[in-house]
């Protein structure tokens, strides 16, 4: 462990934010931003807005907070959509990224932590934290990108679903329609519980098609990469599964970050706990590495086991960097029994109201929107932990959640 890292942890938590984003070549990070969303931006415009003589653009925000949202131009029948990042947010997720990767290499294999990665089933054979296999500063680049990604997507697939119609109450006969939808409501409080519960639905639903959306991305660029420089293993690794968990697990920390509260299993407000949207997030992934047809066409190989061990295993040192860069114990433990104890009262009383309610909207998405693969349902854990079975339309679905 370095002199300079040991100053560093003498630093307030307010401080260490500070100097991890002095760390950062911000003209630089800002170039590489948008230079990869713009390509994503492309991608979405030539597969959804082009045909529909429409258009996705992209806009950087200078208001000082961590916020992305997506907004449509007014009395337009085609879409025209624009989907705003605060640079706020682009670098606090590359100083998140920054940190982590200082705290895996000097801080989280020390001797003290050993015990407690041992008990959890956590191998330590690269370089301090990190599996065997992963260059911490290539990685720390790909945390940014499949966080940024994910965000994105995120808030596309609000418009796409034509969000903002369903919440209306007036879904769209077209399927990709004007709307209006922001990732940050400035505190507007849904009036009622049927609000919250249809809000909080297409919240899940986005996040579900993001992760897919990412996924996919992430499994052709691989093989791409490889046949451009002639390597024979075009699928996904271990290791590349690893970063994708680890990525979601400090995005959601992110979210969690900004108000602390413990999940209580109450739909309340737009969008839902960072907690339980990273459960449900987790689950969907595990169950599209290893139940699904993209397993096959992908080339993946792994076994629900070696899964779910990854995602434990990235989950406890996401949550453990976490609480001592950020010296939030309290708060990330709550975080923390929602994920390792996902059948308590609270998630059973929070996915009975969600589950019951998406039952009653995805028939009416599903007429607006066509991509059924990208269209959340729910399945095997959501279903066991509610109680509440799958509709008999959806009895051969195979999307796990």
């Amino acid at each position: 462990m370095n002199k300079a890292f040991l100053d560093y942890l003498k630093l307030s938590v307010e401080d260490k934010n500070k100097s991890d984003k002095e760390s950062i070549d911000i003209p630089a990070l800002v170039q590489f931003a948008d230079d990869f969303l713009r390509q994503i931006v492309d991608s979405f415009n030539r597969t959804y807005y082009v045909p529909q003589n429409g258009q996705l653009s992209l806009q950087w925000s200078t208001e000082s907070r961590c916020a992305a949202w997506i907004n449509a131009a007014k009395d337009s029948s085609a879409p025209f959509h624009t989907i705003y990042i605060t640079y706020e947010l682009l670098i606090q997720l590359a100083a998140d990224g920054y940190a982590f990767t200082r705290y895996a290499i000097q801080w989280l294999n020390r001797p003290f932590h050993d015990v407690f990665w041992e008990s959890k089933g956590i191998e330590k054979n690269g370089i301090g934290i990190f599996p065997l296999g992963i260059d911490p500063l290539q990685n720390k680049r790909f945390l940014m990108m499949n966080s940024l990604h994910w965000i994105v997507s995120h808030e596309i697939a609000h418009s796409l679903q034509s969000h903002a119609a369903v919440r209306s109450g007036v879904p769209h006969q077209a399927w990709m329609g004007p709307s209006h939808v922001s990732e940050s409501p400035e505190g507007k409080e849904p009036c009622s519980d049927v609000e919250a519960e249809i809000f909080q639905c297409t919240e899940l639903a986005a996040d579900f098609e993001a992760l897919r959306v990412l996924f996919i991305t992430l499994v052709t660029s691989k093989r791409a990469h490889c046949k451009e420089n002639s390597i024979q293993e075009d699928s996904l690794t271990k290791n590349d599964i690893w970063t994708l968990f680890l990525s979601i697990a400090l995005v959601f920390l992110r979210f969690h970050h900004f108000d602390g509260k413990r999940f209580d299993g109450i739909v309340k407000g737009h969008h839902p706990h960072p907690s339980i949207r990273y459960l449900l997030l987790s689950q969907s992934l595990i169950g599209l590495i290893v139940k699904t047809d993209l397993k096959e066409l992908a080339g993946l190989n792994f076994s629900e086991e070696e899964m779910f061990e990854v995602m434990t295993g990235t989950f406890w040192v996401a949550l453990i960097f976490w609480a001592e860069r950020y010296e939030t114990d309290y708060e990330v433990i709550s975080f923390g029994e929602v994920v390792t104890d996902p059948e308590t009262i609270e998630v059973k009383r929070y996915l009975s109201k969600i589950v019951s309610r998406w039952d009653e909207l995805r028939p009416i998405i599903r007429n607006i929107y066509k991509n059924d693969f990208l269209l959340m349902e729910f399945n095997i854990f959501a279903r066991r932990v509610s109680g509440i079975p799958l509709p008999q339309d959806e009895q051969d679905g195979h999307h796990e959640i």
